[in-house]
């Protein structure tokens, strides 16, 4: 089933499209300016939602439970993920997010299917359990602006093989904001003692310093 929201429309109601199973494509005019929360929540037949440019807002979990969503890009006017917006959609292999972020709350992308994942320079801090449970997750980079994690932030993600931060100190943290410590930690040539001897980012297995300028083509 596809759904056109007419030109005109601006905003659109909380739970709006809550369980719409059969959704499969949702066609959002560029005039909207807000996503609410729950609005997408748990329609798992969705495959492909391309949020409007003039979208400056996306609720809580405005699309979590869309089991089959793969793609999605979140507009340059946005400036939070806010909590559970992308949780659950275990099939979200791709997300684009755009420089202006500030901040990623809570759950943003809890047990969700992301493969790899680029936080844009900005970005001060992840939420409690932001990337938890990304069983598909082998690559996260962290940028230079980080300055906290919260607790379980990339918890329980059991394939990562790659963490690059160029943050220049060790980001603090709450908790235990990782779980397995297997993948291989690329960070600043001049920082590398400072994650050595960190409590928490001294236990990856795999310490190495790279030119920032090489961070991003780092080979596996």
């Amino acid at each position: 089933e596809r759904i056109t929201i007419s030109d005109g429309v601006i905003n659109i109601g909380e739970y709006v499209f809550n369980y719409c199973t059969s959704l499969t494509e949702v066609n959002i005019p560029e005039g909207m300016i807000g996503i609410p929360q729950y609005a997408f929540y748990n329609c798992s037949g969705s495959t492909y939602l391309e949020i409007p440019r003039n979208v400056s807002e996306i609720g809580d979990y405005a699309f979590r439970g869309c089991s089959n969503l793969r793609y999605a890009v979140v507009p340059k006017g946005v400036n939070v993920i806010n909590v559970g917006v992308f949780q659950e959609c275990t099939n979200l292999n791709q997300v684009v997010l755009p420089n202006g972020i500030t901040r990623i709350k809570d759950w943003a992308f809890h047990q969700s299917g992301i493969t790899s994942i680029t936080i844009p320079e900005g970005i001060t801090s992840l939420g409690n359990s932001t990337f938890a449970n990304c069983n598909k997750l082998q690559t996260i980079t962290l940028p230079e602006s980080l300055v906290s994690m919260d607790e379980y932030a990339v918890y329980g993600c059991k394939n990562l093989s790659k963490v690059v931060c160029s943050a220049k100190t060790p980001p603090s943290y709450t908790g235990e904001p990782f779980y397995y410590y297997s993948a291989s930690l690329y960070v600043p040539c001049e920082s590398i003692a400072k994650y050595e001897n960190d409590t928490k980012w001294g236990n990856f297995a795999n310490i190495e310093c790279k030119q920032i300028a090489h961070l991003f083509s780092v080979s596996d």
